[in-house]
């Protein structure tokens, strides 16, 4: 199952907030004492505006890069699922996609899960592989969209598709979720 993770989505934030007190606090600094001319006033808050930029422009950097970190940090934890895991691991990534989730029983006729979307009926299949999938998941997701009445399919795996897999698929309008697609999914879901 996937793990949830601690993240701080404040940081840019906090910075924006230090520039602002700054940039406010110079020109009360100045009115009190009295001696500050209007140019070492403009010259300070160009400065203190120049230093938040960058204290700004690095936070969203280093927030960047937490949520490349994390993306990778959850496909490595993919790899590691049993079968059922990835299976509901993938239910609730279609269930964050707005789709209404249901699960097969074990003996499934080469479908895992039934999504509805839009009064849309979708055959998922799950395959959770170390090598490329070829035709045959393919086609147990388009032969079990009769069982369970779908009118649209679908094959989700954390490895990739072989090139007869995705010409089968295209020929049946099967739509077919790889490694780089679920990778695709965890960025979106880090950014939120």
């Amino acid at each position: 199952m996937s793990r949830k993770h601690r993240r701080r989505k404040s940081a840019p934030n906090e910075a924006l907030v230090i520039v602002l007190l700054a940039f406010l606090a110079v020109p009360i600094v100045a009115g009190t004492n009295g001696s500050w001319s209007s140019r070492t006033v403009l010259a300070i808050l160009l400065i203190i505006l120049a230093v938040g930029l960058a204290a700004l422009t690095f936070a969203f950097y280093l927030a960047d890069k937490r949520r490349q970190a994390l993306r990778l940090l959850d496909m490595a934890h993919v790899d590691i699922m049993t079968g059922l895991e990835f299976e509901r691991w993938c239910g609730e990534q279609l269930r964050q996609r707005g789709y209404k989730v249901t699960f097969t029983p074990i003996n499934d006729y080469g479908v895992d899960i039934v999504a509805r979307r839009d009064g849309v009926r979708t055959a998922v299949q799950v395959k959770r592989y170390k090598r490329a999938l070829d035709q045959k998941p393919v086609r147990e997701a388009v032969a079990g969209m009769l069982q369970y009445k779908c009118t649209r399919s679908m094959v989700i795996t954390n490895s990739y598709f072989t090139a007869a897999a995705k010409v089968l698929a295209h020929t049946n309008n099967c739509e077919l979720i790889d490694r780089e697609k679920l990778a695709q999914w965890l960025a979106q879901r880090s950014k939120s």
